[in-house]
């Protein structure tokens, strides 16, 4: 339960004794709880025993009442409610027997007069005048009538941690309001009458208009907050918009949610407060399904660290790499038990594992937390960091990124929390990460930070949770999810943490936002519109303060030297700055000056933000630091070598950095850069450029963190290893623009304070089923395609004579080769080759590489079947970026002196077992020919009698060969084997021992056979007789290296037709070089075939040829049907037949009147008896 308004500590400490009490227990809790306190205060001073306090009540003329919350007294010193009188009370009790005097207008004390107070020449604290102290000053207690003293809300917890009364009211006080269209998270308070913002968070929602305040805020520190001013704001809560006031005040501080608010927005605060789902999900828009999805996945929505269940990560070193085994770093004797705890909990939490030895081993580096706990981390930048083989997965851009949230209405942010722990290890690569500590050996069983090859595994991962998921991006470890509508985006939500749940997986839920109407994301607002540079990218030069003595000047314009080739007429719009700037001239800061001073910042704003992010550029990282503030700009470097930025940051030391050594505020200058641009820098290689030297060697990545570096330097330092960076040195002079974002900088940057380290991972890998590709699709993509458009419309009227390279670059490539394109059914070919559009460039990429071929056999089938421009550049990238490629890849081919060449196919052939691999031993045949080879799965019977069936179904296909050649396994050189060979006359050739080589044409096809199963089981084939099937097929159907033409083509004589042949357009032409010998209409004899009756020739006529020699005729009686042209002869007419047109007409029937026949049937006769020439009988007649 909270108790709110309780004064006695005794009573609060009765209280807290007993678990959840009810009602009536508090009551006689609290009765029990003051007599005791009277009793004890008789006994204690029996002349007072019947004294009682009375608080003085003041009246005040103005009605309002300030309360201000403790989150904004404890930055300005906290006490007790009413501690002063209360110590007062108690100092008067305790000296009852001392004489008393008049209070001491210096001091406020009575147990000495004024004459002899020791504080006679103090000065006040609160006046600045000398001779009395800031508690009884007059001036003060003359402005307290104005302000009125109101207790803030007390809350307290019961201890029993498993009762639904000890959450924590802090987690449970949050509400998050859209205001502006910015949604801010505020403190709920009863105790305060207005509502409250620091003027960071009012720059948040867009600096609406202030105007003056006649408030007067005072904290119980006796110190008063600084209002900048009121404003009036729109705040939408459950699809209700208010119009409410603010204020805004210059101290940072939480935004606070008085009663003003709360009785406005009618808030139920016994929901808020005892919800299920913590608030730290209300920053969205509320709606019953989406706290029915909250509530379903709540297990995901927590602060626990998750566990990944559906995938193990793998570290891959190169090769021939020897371990490295560092001893324990000497540590401090007080760190040692602060360690000891650490380990004990990782260790409990399964993160670590205590080992006995091991092979690698990296020393620790402890980091004090600022609540005085211990945080370890590996310093693997010494072992397996420079050996770690890299997945350099690709990119994608924002573009690519946001095209798959079209239509997007509200945006959801989702944050793993400690993304890379939630990950196991497999059991080789927990051998790796191993840490040396004080207390002994310990492996990692999680993914540690730290590791070169974390944000890699880490981003595979999460594209695989996403892959078929529609409406929803990662990048990093932030998802974003959206939908065409509040139904798609709760689906699309839904789908997204059930799937998280399904591996394990547990967000952030702090850092998670629902359904915004804009968010941030790299680099850009994003919104249902679609995306805007966001603003504050700028903020650092827009907002930069104007100089206050000649030594800012210098700063800025040294800065704006710096960019000096994008201002046009530089030298005359700095004239004025010039003339301050000369010795021994007259500080003084006209408006002329603040003049040419605005107008250079908004030149410089808007000449050098014009630069958008490209990951094809090399990218630079430049910060500086001054004694009052840090500044960043982070670049493009260009291939001319021109330096364009991208954004600008600066922020305002706090008084507490002010103190750091200058190499700390150097260091933390370059933590600010690399945070605030985490999205353009994550996962991607930088330059790291600072004019401070020290640095190079505590934060080079190549080199180990000293020991003997200060503790904040560590911190950092580990923090840098989740980056790929060089640092190098620029001397200040050459360091302008950094400089001076650092001598002129922001006011405030809240945002850079509250993180810590964000993990680094590489993004999306997008894996599907290729699927076939047919003409029609291509011409339909070809009539899309703006390039090809321009293109075909140039082939079918004519090329220009030249073009400009300059001007239309990327038809360059076409007008090359003009004369080598034509145009094919609405596609347009180079030749025999497809020209591909650029929206089904990565599909038949894909298609190419469903079987993982090499770049060598993939440009053999590009050259046969498809085209564009940067195929070949497309090609390797792929093969380069493609992870199980670079897994699989082997070591370049050894040269050896070949075999000759065999004058036919299957004339030698070469054998050889490979396995136990996938659970079964595999014979291996291939021609040495055409290199035709053939697999047999042989299980684990590899014994002469099973390995000579196996060749007997071969030989039953294609033949017994000439020649086999194998090595000296005992299966190939057995008696039984002998006499298999004499029986067929096959030669046998052996190689030599221990020399696999000699039989290079069967184990290289070995390695392929593995690799190609290797990559099938890797892609989820779990069939293994699918798998051989796939393997054999790219094998034999892909062109060979050594022949340029594929083993089927060889080995069978003809072109296999595989599903490459399928895209290609058949011309419509189906003319026959040979013409028909009969013509429609013609009048021929043709066979007729009749039962039982001897077939005959009978007049027809030609209805149509059918091809060169079929024909369809149609018989005397009306039947049509198919004769050959064998069956036809042509018909000449004579005297003693009727005119050939007339028996032309006689059959030529209505349509009406002709019955069809099977093409296989003739029609038969009406007569059922053989036709014979009859004689009439000779009969007897008498003469």
């Amino acid at each position: 339960m909270y108790v709110i308004g309780i004064k006695s500590q005794k009573v609060r400490q009765a209280l807290l004794k007993e678990e959840d009490p009810t009602l009536e227990t508090a009551e006689k809790l609290i009765l029990a709880a003051e007599r005791l306190e009277q009793d004890v205060r008789h006994f204690s001073h029996p002349s007072k025993a019947n004294d009682c306090s009375v608080d003085r009540i003041q009246n005040q003329p103005s009605d309002r009442t300030h309360r201000i919350h403790h989150s904004f007294r404890k930055s300005h010193g906290s006490k007790q409610y009413n501690h002063q009188g209360q110590h007062a009370r108690s100092k008067s009790l305790s000296t009852d027997t001392d004489r008393t005097f008049n209070p001491c207008e210096t001091c406020g004390s009575n147990k000495h007069m004024r004459s002899s107070c020791k504080f006679r020449d103090y000065i006040c604290n609160y006046c600045t005048k000398k001779g009395h102290l800031e508690k009884v000053c007059r001036r003060k207690q003359t402005e307290q009538l104005s302000t009125k003293h109101i207790t803030s809300v007390a809350k307290l917890n019961t201890s029993n941690s498993n009762t639904s009364t000890s959450r924590s009211f802090d987690s449970s006080s949050m509400l998050g309001l859209d205001v502006n269209g910015s949604f801010i998270t505020f403190e709920i308070d009863t105790g305060s009458s207005h509502t409250l913002i620091s003027k960071s968070d009012w720059l948040r929602i867009h600096s609406p208009a202030l105007s003056s305040s006649t408030l007067r805020l005072k904290c119980y520190s006796d110190t008063y907050l600084t209002i900048t001013g009121e404003c009036s704001v729109s705040v939408t809560y459950e699809n209700q918009v208010y119009r409410l006031n603010l204020i805004v005040v210059q101290d940072a501080h939480p935004p606070l949610l008085g009663l003003q608010w709360i009785r406005s927005l009618q808030l139920d605060l016994n929901r808020l407060i005892h919800q299920t789902v913590p608030d730290t999900h209300t920053h969205m828009v509320h709606s019953p399904e989406l706290d029915n999805i909250l509530q379903k996945y709540r297990h995901v929505l927590n602060h626990k660290l998750g566990h990944c269940t559906k995938m193990k990560a793998h570290i891959e070193l190169r090769p021939n790499v020897s371990p490295k085994f560092y001893k324990p770093r000497p540590l401090p004797f007080a760190y040692l038990d602060r360690i000891k705890e650490e380990i004990t909990r990782k260790v409990t939490a399964g993160i670590l594992e205590r080992v006995d030895s091991s092979l690698w081993a990296a020393p620790i580096v402890p980091v004090q937390k600022p609540n005085g706990a211990i945080r370890i981390c590996g310093d693997f930048k010494v072992t397996i960091n420079p050996h770690t083989i890299v997945d350099q997965h690709p990119i994608p851009s924002i573009d690519e990124l946001l095209s798959r949230l079209r239509h997007g209405q509200h945006f959801t942010k989702l944050d793993l929390s400690d993304a890379y722990l939630q990950v196991e290890l497999d059991d080789s690569s927990k051998d790796l990460v191993v840490i040396n500590t004080p207390l002994g050996l310990y492996k990692y069983n999680r993914m540690p930070f730290g590791i070169s090859g974390a944000p890699a595994i880490f981003q595979r991962l999460i594209d695989q949770i996403i892959l078929d998921i529609p409406h929803c991006i990662a990048y990093l470890d932030d998802l974003l999810i959206t939908g065409p509508t509040e139904a798609a985006h709760l689906h699309t939500l839904d789908q997204v943490l059930k799937k998280l749940a399904d591996y394990g997986f547990t967000c952030n839920p702090a850092k998670c936002v629902f359904f915004q109407d804009s968010v941030s994301y790299l680099g850009f607002r994003i919104d249902k519109h679609g995306k805007t540079p966001d603003p504050t990218r700028v903020d650092a030069i827009t907002r930069m303060p104007p100089p206050k003595n000649v030594k800012e000047l210098e700063a800025f314009v040294g800065k704006i030297n710096y960019y000096r080739q994008f201002i046009s007429n530089f030298s005359a719009k700095c004239k004025v700055f010039n003339l301050l700037r000369k010795k021994n001239a007259r500080w003084n800061w006209t408006m002329e000056c603040q003049t040419a001073f605005t107008n250079l910042l908004d030149e410089i704003s808007t000449a050098t933000t014009l630069v958008h992010f490209d990951d094809q550029l090399p990218i630079i990282l430049a910060t500086d630091a001054s004694d009052y503030g840090i500044g960043a700009v982070i670049m493009h470097r260009y291939p001319n070598g021109l330096e364009k930025p991208i954004a600008f940051a600066s922020k305002t030391l706090t008084d507490v950095e002010t103190k750091y050594s200058q190499i700390e505020k150097e260091g933390l200058s370059i933590i600010f850069g690399v945070k605030k641009f985490h999205q353009y820098l994550a996962g991607r290689s930088f330059e790291l450029v600072t004019d401070h030297r020290p640095l190079l060697s505590i934060f080079n990545p190549a080199k180990g963190i000293p020991t003997t570096t200060a503790n904040r330097l560590q911190r950092w330092a580990l923090f840098l290893m989740g980056y790929t960076y060089v640092i190098h040195f620029k001397p200040t002079a050459h360091h302008a623009n950094a400089d001076a974002l650092s001598r002129l900088p922001l006011q405030d940057d809240h945002s850079f304070v509250d993180t810590d380290s964000l993990h680094v991972n590489f993004l999306h890998h997008e894996h599907s089923e290729a699927w076939l590709l047919t003409p029609s699709i291509i011409a339909n993509a070809t009539s899309n395609d703006p390039i090809l458009k321009r293109v075909k419309q140039f082939i079918q009227s004519s090329w220009p004579s030249s073009f400009s390279k300059k001007r239309n670059p990327e038809l360059v490539p076409y007008f090359t080769n003009r004369f080598s394109l034509s145009m094919m059914n609405d596609c347009i070919m180079k030749q025999n080759q497809v020209v591909i559009p650029s929206q089904l460039q990565q599909q038949v990429l894909r298609l190419m590489h469903k079987d993982h071929l090499g770049i060598i056999k993939m440009k053999q089938v590009a050259r046969e079947y498809c085209w564009w421009p940067s195929i070949n550049l497309d090609l390797k990238r792929l093969t380069q970026s493609c992870d199980l490629c670079r897994r699989f890849q082997a070591l370049p081919k050894p040269q050896f002196h070949p075999w000759d060449e065999p004058q036919e196919n299957w004339s030698r052939i070469h054998i050889d077992f490979a396995g136990p691999f996938w659970n079964s031993k595999w014979l291996i045949i291939v021609d040495a020919k055409s290199k035709y080879p053939f697999v047999i799965d042989m299980q684990h019977d590899t014994t002469a009698s099973h390995l000579i069936q196996a060749l007997e179904q071969v030989f039953d296909f294609v033949g017994p060969p000439a020649t086999l050649v194998s090595d000296n396994g005992p299966p190939f050189t057995s008696f039984q084997m002998s006499q298999f060979y004499e029986k067929y006359g096959i030669s046998h050739i052996t190689t030599a021992p221990y020399h696999p080589a000699s039989n290079g044409l069967a184990e290289r096809f070995v390695r392929s056979f593995k690799d190609g199963m290797s990559k099938q089981q890797h892609s989820g084939c779990s069939n293994k007789s699918l798998a051989l099937r796939n393997v054999l097929r790219s094998y034999r159907w892909s062109p060979h290296t050594s022949t340029n033409s594929s083993p089927a083509n060889l080995f069978f004589q003809h072109s296999i037709r595989t599903a490459f042949d399928v895209m290609k357009p058949v011309s419509s032409d189906n003319s026959s070089s040979c013409e028909p010998k009969f013509s429609t209409g013609q009048l021929v004899w043709t066979f007729t075939y009749q039962h039982n009756r001897r077939s005959q020739w009978n007049t027809a006529i030609v209805v149509k040829p059918l091809g060169s020699m079929l024909y369809h005729v149609r018989l005397s009686n009306g039947n049509i049907c198919k004769r050959h042209q064998n069956q036809l002869r042509p018909y000449y007419s004579s005297a003693n037949v009727p005119p050939t047109s007339s028996l032309i007409s006689d059959l030529a029937l209505p349509a009406s009147q002709t019955t069809s026949l099977p093409p296989d049937r003739s029609p038969s006769s009406t007569s059922h008896y053989p036709q014979r020439i009859r004689h009439p009988p000779d009969r007897y007649s008498p003469s």
